[in-house]
């Protein structure tokens, strides 16, 4: 279910949400293992140029509008999940232990990866527009994703953040790589 805020230029009314929402289960996982993004997150502007639209299918679609008003859909408009499904159903993971994933859009790709790898295995996004990651929390309960401890977000250029992450688990990460 998309959040409906009260008004979004009303900054009183920025959190009030139904109890059940994705973006409250999503923040408290990610207050969990990732307090700084949690934070950023929290504190990002409302950006009405990043609309969430419901396909075809009945499951969220992320929107981007540009400066005159044109959409860019994030996914598909109809089958968002066959989408992603489709593109991890191409990739040959059996070797890999780490998947380093450009973009995150409403993490469908995401979740479907990470039903198909080991639980040994370490899904490290990279997604630098808090507008995108703001929007797939709210539309999506990925608080499973986030809880598990394997994937992980990197959003700023910050090489010790990186370094703090990815040192947790190296000997595993240095056992195969696939680019997403």
């Amino acid at each position: 279910m998309v959040p409906q805020f009260q008004d979004p230029a009303d900054e009183s009314t920025r959190f009030v949400m139904e109890p059940d929402s994705p973006y409250l289960r999503n923040l408290a996982a990610l207050w969990a293992v990732d307090p700084r993004l949690a934070e950023a997150i929290e504190n990002a502007p409302h950006d009405p140029f990043y609309a969430i639209e419901i396909a075809k299918s009945g499951d969220p679609t992320l929107a981007i509008s540009n400066a005159s008003g044109k959409k860019v859909y994030l996914h598909s408009k109809y089958q968002p999940v066959d989408e992603a499904k489709r593109l991890i159903d191409a990739l040959n993971i059996t070797e890999q232990c780490v998947f380093y994933v450009h973009g995150f859009g409403l993490g469908y790709h995401v979740e479907s990866l990470r039903e198909k790898i080991s639980d040994e295995s370490f899904i490290l996004v990279f997604e630098p527009d808090l507008n995108i990651l703001r929007a797939a929390f709210e539309a999506r309960d990925l608080s499973g994703p986030i809880s598990s401890k394997r994937v992980m977000f990197f959003w700023q250029a910050d090489k010790a953040n990186k370094i703090v992450l990815l040192m947790r688990n190296a000997f595993i990460k240095s056992n195969g790589l696939c680019l997403l």
